[in-house]
């Protein structure tokens, strides 16, 4: 951890230990967890902030852009609180509220196209109402990330009915309020129960009046899931094949997803039917594996690097995504 931060001090770049988001040069410092060892790391590190610093018994020219960021949220389940050792070397901003509108606008007009003040308004308006008109359920979530994945679906939807487009393929393109209102269905119904369906027909109909939804079906793998039923003996009812459906939209945009519900509700069936159907659609080969991470550890699922030699040992997923790629 010291010679890491002793590196992005050095050539000034910006460190994210979570998940890199580049753009260019400029890396985001986006969270450091609060233990011991990044504690003692950022105490060592904290002299060579200078011009010209010293720690760790190396001597290091410190680049002029070089900052150190740390985002907490202490409300947050299983998120401890930054030690006060670290936390008195640091200066502390407190954000209450974030600027959703702000955020929306700028968001929309990265992924969609120049934001309209009544459109934003509207988009903002329609996750406050789900908030407070949906039952509470644990898994639910209409907050600012809730509204950042909606604005990057729609602008990966629309960018890709534009390559559509200029294929020649012959599809109807619907207007740019159309694909986020495609996106917001598209990604909030399959999370939500069935009480808070018909919520949901009021809502759009309340904020997106006269602007209609409808429903891009794919009939190509509806045959081939049709096909796969009848193979492995199941009549599918109009339900589970209609979520069937919603997982097939969601996993298009997510890259993890997980199946909620009862026990013996089709959970299961679900993604096995419809890994077969993708497989007789696109005439591919899908691997699937089945794993019970209740009863490994952290370190033999993802994997673990040994202190003393400094090699990393895989764990169980690593082994597997790496025997297909």
């Amino acid at each position: 951890m010291g010679r890491i931060l002793l590196g992005l001090c050095r050539v000034g770049a910006w460190g994210c230990f979570r998940r890199i988001q580049s753009t260019g040069r400029i890396y985001a410092f986006r969270s450091v967890p609060a233990n011991s060892s990044n504690s003692s790391a950022l105490n060592s590190i904290c002299p060579v902030l200078r011009p010209r610093g010293r720690a760790s018994c190396r001597t290091v020219k410190v680049h002029s852009s070089c900052a150190v960021f740390i985002t907490m949220n202490p409300d947050y389940a299983g998120r401890s609180a930054l030690p006060d050792n670290l936390k008195k070397l640091f200066r502390s901003i407190a954000m209450t509220h974030p600027d959703k509108d702000t955020i929306a606008e700028v968001t929309f007009y990265a992924q969609v196209s120049k934001a309209h003040e009544l459109w934003v308004c509207r988009l903002f308006s329609f996750f406050t109402l789900c908030a407070e008109r949906f039952s509470g359920q644990a898994h639910y979530d209409f907050g600012l990330r809730a509204l950042k994945s909606t604005l990057e679906t729609s602008g990966a939807l629309k960018r890709r009915i534009s390559t559509k487009e200029l294929d020649g393929e012959n599809i109807d393109s619907p207007s740019e309020v159309g694909v986020v209102l495609r996106s917001l269905i598209e990604t909030i119904q399959p999370k939500l129960v069935d009480q808070d369906i018909r919520t949901l027909r009021d809502i759009v109909a309340d904020v997106y009046p006269g602007i209609e939804y409808v429903d891009h079906d794919d009939a190509d793998l509806r045959a081939c899931v049709s096909e796969q039923c009848k193979i492995e003996h199941v009549r599918p009812s109009p339900q589970w094949a209609e979520k069937l459906f919603q997982v097939n939209k969601v996993m298009a945009v997510h890259h993890g997803v997980m199946l909620v519900g009862a026990a013996a509700s089709g959970k299961s069936q679900t993604w096995r039917i419809l890994s077969k159907a993708l497989e007789l659609r696109d005439t591919i080969e899908i691997s699937t594996y089945v794993i019970d991470a209740k009863t490994m550890t952290k370190e033999s699922l993802y994997g673990k690097l040994d202190s003393t030699t400094r090699e990393w040992s895989d764990g169980t997923v690593h082994s597997h995504i790496a025997k297909d790629c």
